[in-house]
């Protein structure tokens, strides 16, 4: 699985990069898992960004304490500020599909990028 992973990073890569506009992956745990995370530091360098935003959905368990922080299945996620994490509640994430859903008709209508 380890060299499947592998061979499919590049691919995801291509897809970000030829994304016409954000993009919002949704689950990291395959590239924690197999130890390829590190492609995201790539969008997330502030040095050189991406050409468009790329983030990143990680939810974290109320119950973690301690500062909050960005973490696939154990893995930090690499960052290079703070600023670049940002915790959404419940709320926040109904208020984002409700205004998907009154721009785009549906939240069904909504284009996976990846």
């Amino acid at each position: 699985m380890k060299g499947f992973v592998s061979q499919a990073v590049p691919a995801l890569v291509s897809a970000v990069s030829a994304a016409g506009g954000p993009v919002v992956l949704t689950d990291l745990s395959t590239l924690a898992g197999y130890g390829h995370l590190h492609v995201v530091r790539e969008w997330a360098d502030l040095t050189s960004p991406p050409p468009h935003a790329v983030w990143a959905l990680v939810p974290q368990p109320e119950e973690s304490g301690g500062r909050p922080g960005a973490r696939v299945d154990g893995t930090a996620l690499p960052l290079n500020s703070p600023e670049q994490f940002v915790q959404v509640d419940e709320i926040e994430v109904a208020a984002l599909l409700a205004a998907a859903q009154s721009t785009n008709g549906s939240v069904e209508n909504m284009k996976e990028q990846v």
